[in-house]
């Protein structure tokens, strides 16, 4: 092996390093969008909480009802707080829906990119060895 058949095969191992750094770079553009995407389950648990929060608040004012009598004051403070719990959750489901529309689409829009361009080099890096 001569000086001049070296250097080509470190030329093309400097090459290779470099797709491969580009690869790994888009692997990580990749689990940040998987990332985003767990971070779309952790908002749907808290929409669950506030689910909760209204279904006990319901129940609290069924009771007040019940015990206090309806249009009495307590029934009315509680009725007051299921309405307050119902237009905030309304309020946050809009917005949650909006960002994680967003959210969803940006990664999968990362994702697609990531996927074409690896198919790319893929098929360039086939073409080189024909």
């Amino acid at each position: 092996m001569n000086v001049q058949q070296l250097e080509i095969m470190m030329k093309a191992a400097k090459e290779n390093l470099e797709q491969i750094e580009q690869h790994v770079e888009r692997i990580n553009t990749s689990m940040s969008a998987i990332s985003d995407i767990r971070s779309f389950e952790e908002r749907n648990q808290d929409e669950k909480s506030n689910q909760v929060n209204l279904v006990d608040a319901l129940a609290y004012a069924r009771e007040a009802d019940l015990k206090y009598g309806l249009c009495s004051d307590k029934s009315n403070h509680a009725w007051a707080r299921v309405d307050e719990l119902y237009a905030s959750q309304k309020d946050e489901n809009k917005k949650r829906c909006e960002v994680i529309s967003s959210d969803l689409l940006l990664s999968i829009s990362n994702l697609h990119f990531t996927y074409t361009e690896i198919l790319s080099e893929i098929d360039d890096a086939l073409k080189r060895q024909s």
